[in-house]
């Protein structure tokens, strides 16, 4: 196994947005809310690290839970956080479909994608132009490995559990050795 590419940058600001952090902005944004805000870039930059992203869109929460029981409620900031989240998946996910000319399989891992089967449906509809066809029945399934595709997908799709507390504990062990 290689890695081909990855979606953070230097720092996990960089990539797709997270529960508080921004993901890819223009970098000119920062002059300017620092000139607009009267902060310093320090300031902004903890913005963007702590009140931006899922958060910073919905001005409710960072907890993508909580954002869909928003959008049943049909909440619009809610929606937007949900829809833009959504779609900077989708964008990394077709940008590497293109980069590796083509997929044999999508892995949902970590909090959301572990235990978020609406955020995991929406994701699937967006990618079936590429032949993505999400079992709904499947779906259901939290916190487990399994293959959450229906039989006539193109690309085979899996929840998958991490255990990042336990990779930080074996990577340490092995610097360490």
């Amino acid at each position: 196994m290689k890695c081909v590419d990855t979606s953070m940058g230097f720092t996990p600001l960089a990539g797709i947005m997270m529960g508080t952090r921004s993901g890819d902005v223009d970098p000119s944004i920062i002059p300017y809310i620092m000139e607009k805000e009267g902060k310093n870039a320090s300031e902004v930059i903890d913005d963007l690290n702590k009140n931006s992203g899922v958060y910073g869109m919905s001005e409710y929460s960072h907890d993508l839970r909580d954002i869909v029981l928003k959008c049943e409620e049909g909440d619009p900031k809610a929606i937007l956080a949900r829809d833009k989240y959504v779609q900077r998946i989708v964008d990394y996910i077709a940008q590497y479909y293109v980069l590796l000319e083509g997929c044999d399989l999508i892995v949902f891992t970590a909090g959301v994608g572990e235990n978020n089967t609406a955020i995991r449906e929406v994701i699937c509809k967006k990618l079936a132009c590429l032949g993505v066809d999400l079992d709904l029945e499947k779906n259901k399934i939290r916190g487990e490995v399994a293959e959450i595709s229906s039989d006539k997908s193109k690309i085979v799709v899996y929840t998958m559990p991490t255990n990042e507390e336990l990779m930080i504990a074996r990577d340490t062990l092995n610097l360490i050795d």
